[in-house]
């Protein structure tokens, strides 16, 4: 309904969105204008200050056509974001990818913890005593799923509050297992190291061996920081529990949350020629760069200096090493060994190889 009763408007303000090199786009009421570069035309005298500003700082031709369609602007709604500041369209933050205000989940954890502490009986007369409508445990599930399609469920937050509502409403749980996709992403991380003039690699977690990456990736074990592309900022320091270059492989130590990752189970069956495979990592990484996922087979099975590897026919880049590869079944049949455009072959290590010097 209200795309049909917003269709001259809609025409209008693309109108004059095109003309301020702009993107236009709008949800029921809420209109949005964004760019690449601050959008001085739709202002008279150029962006105001971040924050809440008067409608009648915006063009003339901006409010005509807003005005001339029948419609007035909410003066307290009138808000102006640039690329440092909180940016939030339709209750949703959109700075790095798709994200709810603290407070909201505050709230969530609040509640939670009122359950927990007061019970059930207490905590649904507090929520009917401040307005709260339905039953408290549908209230807070709600809200929890929110937060679910907007982050995913391999999001730490989004597993921990649903861990927490599951604890207290074992009757009504909610789903916790992420998709495969989703527990590769939260299962490969990014390894800093200050080697070859801070190089970055890539690691994974492994079930029954811990977190995994290439030897060459952690040349100085006194200068290793973890993280994970979603997260960049929140950065750990990790150390190296083995480490072993004729295998070049190593095992990190690190205290990261449970809640934080998941981990990969390595393949029961080798790797055969012929075998369709999946390579993983960070190649040349970026701020704002995801997960690289890059498909190919296994060429050839090479055995050089008494360690057996993989050949793979998708290219290795720098950046991806230490990083997993993986069967069709998404186990783990090798780790990133080396490989790239100025490299012959591209190169892992066999995962028995692995297991074998990890229980040595």
């Amino acid at each position: 309904m209200s795309n049909m009763i917003c269709y001259r408007l809609d025409t209008e303000l693309l109108r004059v969105a095109k003309s301020a090199r702009a993107i236009y786009t709008r949800y029921a009421d809420d209109i949005t204008f964004s760019g690449y570069q601050p959008p001085a035309p739709l202002f008279e005298a150029g962006p105001p200050p971040v924050g809440r500003f008067s409608s009648d700082l915006l063009s003339t031709a901006l409010r005509v056509a807003i005005e001339g369609n029948g419609f007035t602007i909410n003066p307290q709604k009138a808000h102006y974001a640039d690329r440092n500041s909180r940016r939030i369209v339709t209750g949703v933050k959109i700075n790095s990818g798709l994200n709810v205000d603290r407070r909201y989940v505050r709230d969530i954890r609040a509640k939670l913890n009122s359950v927990e502490k007061h019970g059930l009986k207490a905590s649904q007369a507090r929520h009917s005593a401040k307005n709260g409508k339905g039953d408290i445990c549908s209230h807070i599930r709600g809200k929890i799923a929110y937060v679910v399609h907007l982050k995913g469920l391999a999001d730490p937050v989004v597993r921990s509050l649903a861990l927490r509502y599951n604890r207290s409403f074992a009757d009504q749980p909610m789903k916790v297992t992420p998709t495969d996709s989703e527990r590769r992403d939260r299962s490969v991380w990014i390894v800093e190291h200050s080697g070859n003039e801070g190089e970055q690699g890539t690691a994974f977690f492994l079930s029954g061996v811990g977190l995994v990456t290439a030897a060459h990736c952690v040349e100085n074990p006194e200068d290793l920081l973890l993280y994970h592309p979603s997260t960049p900022s929140n950065q750990t320091r990790v150390s190296v529990r083995k480490r072993c270059e004729h295998h070049d492989l190593a095992i990190l130590d690190h205290a990261i949350h449970p809640n934080e990752f998941f981990e990969m189970e390595a393949a029961t069956v080798a790797a055969a020629v012929g075998d369709d495979v999946t390579a993983c990592g960070y190649p040349g990484y970026g701020p704002g760069d995801r997960l690289n996922i890059r498909n190919g087979t296994v060429t050839s099975l090479p055995r050089k200096s008494a360690i057996d590897r993989v050949e793979v026919s998708q290219e290795l880049s720098q950046g991806m090493s230490g990083g997993p590869v993986l069967d069709a079944g998404g186990r783990v049949v090798g780790i990133i060994h080396k490989g790239g455009p100025n490299e012959g072959r591209q190169i892992a290590t066999a995962i028995h190889e692995l297991k074998k010097w990890a229980a040595s």
